[in-house]
Parts: structure tokens; sequence; C-alpha cells
């Protein structure tokens, strides 16, 4: 009776097959990742579509886009953006503002607008800071907890 077993592994054959696996693991892996910025893309629209934020012009709504997953070597990226230039005060919700802060008229003599169903007039408004309300980065949070899941299941699905 033999005290000892012998393996043998062709490293070669097992290199070769899971470079055969590679191509199809980068395509999956970037397919995911596009479904994953794209339910980050739905629900960073939802929160501004009443979620989290009241949708008054659509100008920061507008401003979400989804950028499809590029493959460039072994990198692999996406995203999702919102806000910029196109939309600068979106920030100031995500995070909330600092302080108060004073209005005052640039063209005119007085302020003008309606508070409580009456026109206010004013020579100066002390606003108090913006509220922090998150829109994005709460999403973001989520997404990349799933993003980690589904990646790790495609290595799996592809290399189990």
């Amino acid at each position: 009776m033999p005290n000892a077993i012998e393996l043998l592994v062709d490293v070669e054959q097992a290199q070769a097959y899971i470079e055969g696996k590679r191509d199809a693991l980068v395509d999956m892996l970037a397919e995911r990742m596009d479904a994953v910025n794209q339910m980050m893309a739905d629900r960073v629209r939802a929160n501004l579509s009443g979620g989290v934020l009241e949708t008054r012009t659509g100008k920061l709504l507008e401003t979400v886009m989804q950028e499809p997953a590029q493959i460039s070597g072994d990198i692999i990226t996406g995203a999702v953006t919102a806000g910029g230039e196109a939309a600068p005060y979106g920030i100031y919700f995500e995070e909330g503002g600092t302080g108060y802060y004073d209005i005052v008229p640039v063209n005119a003599r007085v302020l003008a607008f309606m508070g409580e169903g009456q026109m206010i007039f004013a020579r100066m408004v002390h606003h108090p800071p913006t509220p922090k309300l998150p829109w994005f980065g709460p999403e973001v949070d989520t997404a990349s907890d799933e993003m980690a899941t589904e990646l790790n299941q495609i290595i799996q699905e592809v290399l189990g």
C-alpha cells in the first residue's frame, strides 16, 4: 500500500484555461458595472424627483448621467455623475449649508418675493443655511456594496 500520493498539475494548461476565461470575465464585469451604475442613476433620479428633493426646474435632475463601462487594458471604469457646472447648487443640498448668509438686491432697490401667500419686499434677507439633504452620497454607498457583491459573483461564476 503506497504511503504517498503524487499529483501532477499542468500549470500551462491551467493558465491557458484562465486566460481563455479572461475576455468573458472582463465583458461580464463591465456588463454588471453598467447594471449597478444604471440602478444608482435611477435611484439618484428618484431622489431628485421627490424622494429627497422636490423637482422645481429639473436642472439638477437633467445632470444625472451614467457613463458606460470602458475597458482599458486591465482597468474597467464606469461612473454616475450629477450636478457640476450645470447645477452647482446640488452640492449645497448634499452637504448642507455652512451658515446664515445675506441676500441683497443687485439690480433693484429692494427684494420682492412671495411668502405666505403675499408679496414681500425687503432690503435684505438673512437666509438660514441650506438643510443637509443628501441625494447622491447614500446611493454611492448602496451601489458600492452591490457592486462588490455583483463583481464577486461574476468571478465565482466564470472561474467557479
